[in-house]
């Protein structure tokens, strides 16, 4: 005698299941091995580039010429204030125009007056 309800197959539909959790869960990991294969090989790249022996050589060259050699007295690498003002004063002596005037310092007279001084203009003016 057929049956007019519909009987389920519980066994199917969870062998059904239990494959496509599995599937999903194999795909997961393999991206994830994947995507971490890539990103170590990308570093490994990069560090064996860094670690090359012509481009250390280039980068020492590089900081050798970047700074002038180191004072004698102190050792120190580098310029102080007063020599890069120099250094700036002689590449720039040939083209005065790229120059501005020097500031004067205000005068006592002047603050107290509220004059802007000699190099600059009142608002009004």
């Amino acid at each position: 005698m057929p049956s007019t309800t519909r009987d389920l197959n519980v066994p199917l539909i969870a062998l059904i299941a239990t494959v496509g959790v599995t599937l999903l869960f194999v795909l997961i990991v393999g991206v994830q091995a994947w995507f971490q294969f890539e990103q170590n090989k990308e570093a490994y790249s990069k560090n064996s580039v860094t670690d090359s022996y012509d481009l250390r050589e280039l980068k020492a060259e590089q900081r050798a010429n970047l700074l002038p050699a180191a004072d004698p007295g102190t050792g120190q690498r580098g310029m102080g204030i007063e020599m890069a003002m120099r250094a700036v004063v002689e590449k720039y002596a040939d083209q005065p125009a790229t120059l501005a005037p020097a500031a004067t310092p205000l005068t006592p007279d002047d603050a107290a007056t509220g004059d802007a001084g000699p190099n600059e203009t009142t608002p009004e003016g």
